[in-house]
């Protein structure tokens, strides 16, 4: 909770109160003590009015002045000495200001906390020793008795405890306060950074894998089989490393509610094969089999191209970084019974991962959070898309399927 917040809490429930016991004057003077005459009941009950009239002004004035540090701060000081004055003033009608009802600026002091200022603390206790002080000097019985006195030191003594108590308690919850927001800014530092890196990451790697694509494709002259072997491995680090950096800008952007799609047409089944492709030497390396059903037949969709090959990318990642050698992942591209989408199925058989859980993003695993984050990017890109992701588990089986749905073009 935001630090103005507690003041505007404090000041509304300060202000129900106010308006209660101004309602009470108004419509039930009858009810006021008789040991006042009427012109004195008015005169108290016009200072009520003007103390609560000061309270209104401060708690508009907050919604004004809330992002005023210095404006704020001495809100927070006048109205915490009116509170003892308004106190004051509806003790001094019912009874006495150092009755039995004088535990009452307890309340005030207890609220000031809400101001997470130590200063305001010690301001509404010392606010309160005085309005004691001048309350006995004006109510006290002449001669004054040292019984009387004794009863003032010991109001004074209580006072203190309950302002030194809320002293150290507020320290303690500002204390909180300030390393949470100090965590808050670490985190927000955090994700720039990542931000920042991965876009300069991202910005170089497009052309080192282009160039060792045309390496590769030997336009530049002929290559020995060491040469092709090394320029493959650059070639396929450099994508994993673009798809690891655009998985958290993908993220980033969704939670900041600013991912740009655009919308083209494509063949689905050719991007799709391009993808297996880039993932053939790590296929191979790890013994996983993966099979492309009906892999020859053009799919037309509307969708983003390139977060579309994200999307596949990552969920053929995902079950290379889970699977064992001997494991499956089939791929199967069919048109919906309306004609309407065109239905995905990438099944992971016998690979073995955690529950997705899309309400908690976060995962002490490394690898575990990295699999929930890109499959929660690619649920949001898929609905940005006018399209969805539907994920289902065998646990008989243990094959996991997930269903991609494209708008058919």
């Amino acid at each position: 909770m935001k630090k103005e917040k507690f003041f505007k809490i404090y000041s509304e429930l300060k202000l129900y109160l106010f308006s209660t016991i101004l309602v009470f004057f108004v419509v039930f003077p009858i009810f006021l003590p008789v040991r006042f005459e009427i012109s004195q009941s008015m005169i108290w009950g016009a200072s009520v009015l003007v103390i609560w009239l000061i309270s209104v002004v401060i708690t508009l004035l907050i919604h004004v002045l809330r992002k005023d540090d210095k404006q704020l701060e001495f809100l927070q000081y006048f109205s915490v000495i009116s509170d003892c004055v308004f106190l004051a003033i509806v003790l001094a009608i019912f009874s006495d200001i150092n009755s039995l009802y004088f535990f009452a600026f307890g309340i005030i002091i207890i609220g000031s906390a809400f101001y997470l200022n130590l200063y305001i603390v010690l301001t509404a206790g010392i606010s309160s020793i005085l309005v004691l002080i001048v309350g006995f000097s004006l109510e006290a019985d002449k001669p004054i008795s040292g019984v009387a006195v004794l009863n003032l030191v010991l109001e004074i003594l209580f006072i203190s405890i309950i302002t030194y108590l809320v002293y150290l308690l507020t320290s303690s919850i500002k204390e909180i306060y300030f390393q949470k927001q100090k965590l808050k800014k670490t985190s927000q530092i955090n994700k720039e950074l990542l931000i920042n890196t991965s876009n300069n990451l991202r910005a170089p790697l497009p052309t080192i894998r282009d160039s060792t694509q045309l390496l590769l494709d030997e336009k530049t002259g002929a290559l020995k089989q060491d040469q092709k072997k090394m320029l493959q491995m650059i070639h396929h680090l450099s994508e994993k490393m673009i798809d690891e950096a655009n998985s958290a800008i993908y993220f980033e952007q969704l939670k900041n509610n600013n991912l740009n799609i655009k919308i083209e047409r494509f063949d689905l089944v050719e991007i799709l094969n391009q993808v297996i492709d880039r993932h053939n030497i790590d296929l191979e390396s790890s013994g996983i089999v993966l099979n492309c059903y009906q892999c020859n037949q053009p799919r037309f969709v509307e969708a983003d191209k390139s977060k579309t090959i994200h999307i596949i990318s990552t969920l053929i990642k995902n079950a290379l970084a889970f699977g064992k050698s001997g494991n499956e992942i089939t791929i199967r591209p069919n048109l919906s019974p309306n004609k309407e989408f065109i239905n995905l199925l990438i099944t992971y058989r016998k690979i073995e991962i955690p529950e997705i859980d899309f309400h908690d993003i976060m995962s002490k695993n490394k690898i575990d959070l990295t699999y929930k984050v890109d499959i929660y990017v690619a649920e949001e890109i898929l609905k940005r898309m006018k399209g969805s992701l539907n994920v289902n588990h065998s646990l008989k089986e243990k094959n996991w399927y997930f269903t991609l749905v494209f708008r058919n073009s």
